[in-house]
């Protein structure tokens, strides 16, 4: 089957968190462009379905995350949870 992505994306397999709500849960960020990104959930907590608003911390921990993407829930299937990005990267200051 031909893909329908819109943009190149880069494998990345690193950890990240997808804040839901109030449960940040734990994830591997699979791949990524400046359109979106793949995600697999390691989780139980995180309830997540098509057309939710959610937060990704590019790091495993989001205290010391240098950004975030607000992203919508676009698709759930076998290889994890595809997120379309809603605003470009907002940079936290550290502390």
């Amino acid at each position: 089957m031909e893909s329908t992505r819109r943009c190149l994306r880069v494998q990345c397999k690193s950890r990240c968190i997808l804040a839901v709500g109030n449960t940040n849960c734990k994830c591997i960020l699979e791949d990524l462009s400046i359109c979106g990104a793949l995600v697999k959930v390691s989780d139980e907590r995180c309830e997540v379905y098509p057309g939710v608003n959610c937060e990704l911390f590019l790091c495993p921990d989001p205290e010391k995350c240098p950004g975030k993407c607000t992203c919508q829930v676009k698709r759930l299937s076998t290889k994890g949870i595809g997120l379309e990005f809603v605003n470009a990267p907002i940079y936290v200051e550290q502390k």
